[in-house]
C-alpha cells in the first residue's frame, strides 16, 4: 500500500520531536503523524491538517477512541520504550519511581501497577512515547494518521481502506501496545456522517464549534476586554491574540 503525504504544511513537516535530543535517538524518532505537546505545534494544526486532507480527497475516517489511556499504560512496556531514548540510569529510576509511587484515594493508599497519573507533569510526554509506536506502525502500513495526545483519526480515501486501517489500528493498539480500543466508539465514518475530533465537529466540508466551546470563547474575550481590566491597549491585544 502506498504511503500517504498530507502536504507540506501539514503533519509531514513535523520534524522535531522529544526523541531527537535523547542519547539513543534514531531516524524513527522523527515521526510525521503526531502534533502534540511540542513547542510550535498545536491542536489547531492537527485540525487544519484534517481539513486539508478532506480537500485532498480523504473522504473516510477511522474515528479512534482509546479506553482509559493514561490509566492503563503498561509500565514495563512503557519503560522499554523510554529506555530506547534514555540511557541515564538515574533518570530511568526516577521515571519508574514516579510511575509506581501510588495514589491516595478516600484516605487509602493504592499501589499503581499500570498507568501514568493523568495531569502529571511528564504524563503527556510518556503517553507520547508510548503512542509513537502506533504512529510509526500505521505509517509503515501506508495509513495517514493525525494524532494529538490520545485523540487520533486515520484518514482514508475509500471505505475499504478505512476498514483495513481499523483492523491495523486494533492490532497495534491492543496486540502490541496492550491498550484497549473502545469498540463501540471507534468507528469508520464518512465526512458526510460527521465526527468529533479535539472537541470540534467535522461534517461534510464544515467545521462546527460546539456551543459549549463558543460560550467558553466568549467568556474569555469578555473577561479580557472588560472595562475594569486596567491593561493598556497593547496588553489587551496580546491577551486576545493568545485566545484567538
Amino acid at each position: 500500500m502506498q504511503s500517504h503525504n498530507l502536504g507540506r504544511s501539514g503533519i509531514a513537516c513535523a520534524s522535531k520531536r522529544y526523541g531527537e535530543s535523547s542519547s539513543r535517538s534514531s531516524n524513527r524518532t522523527s515521526t510525521t503523524t503526531a502534533l502534540v505537546f511540542r513547542p510550535g505545534y498545536s491542536a489547531h494544526q492537527a485540525i487544519n491538517t484534517v481539513r486539508r486532507a478532506k480537500r485532498g480527497g480523504y473522504e473516510y475516517v477511522v474515528d479512534l477512541d482509546i479506553m482509559s489511556f493514561f490509566d492503563e499504560i503498561p509500565h514495563e512496556l512503557l519503560m522499554e520504550k523510554v529506555h530506547e531514548r534514555i540511557t541515564d540510569g538515574k533518570v530511568l529510576t526516577l521515571i519508574r519511581g514516579w510511575l509506581t509511587a501510588g495514589v491516595m484515594e478516600d484516605d487509602q493508599f493504592h499501589e499503581t501497577e499500570v498507568g501514568s497519573p493523568q495531569g502529571g507533569v511528564i504524563s503527556p510526554l510518556l503517553g507520547n512515547i508510548h503512542l509513537n509506536h502506533f504512529d510509526w506502525g500505521m505509517k509503515e502500513k501506508g495509513f495517514a494518521v493525525v494524532r494529538y495526545a490520545d485523540d487520533a483519526v486515520v484518514l482514508c480515501k475509500t471505505r475499504e481502506q478505512a476498514e483495513e486501517a481499523y483492523a491495523a489500528a486494533k492490532m497495534i493498539l491492543e496486540g502490541e501496545l496492550r491498550l484497549r480500543m473502545h469498540l463501540e466508539k471507534t468507528k469508520v465514518v464518512h465526512f458526510d456522517e460527521g465526527f468529533r475530533f479535539l472537541g470540534f465537529d467535522f461534517w461534510k466540508d464544515s467545521l462546527i464549534l460546539p456551543d459549549t466551546k463558543v460560550k467558553s470563547y466568549k467568556d474569555k474575550v469578555r473577561k479580557i476586554t472588560r472595562r475594569q481590566q486596567g491593561d493598556n491597549l497593547a496588553e489587551m491585544i496580546r491577551k486576545l491574540n493568545e485566545v484567538v
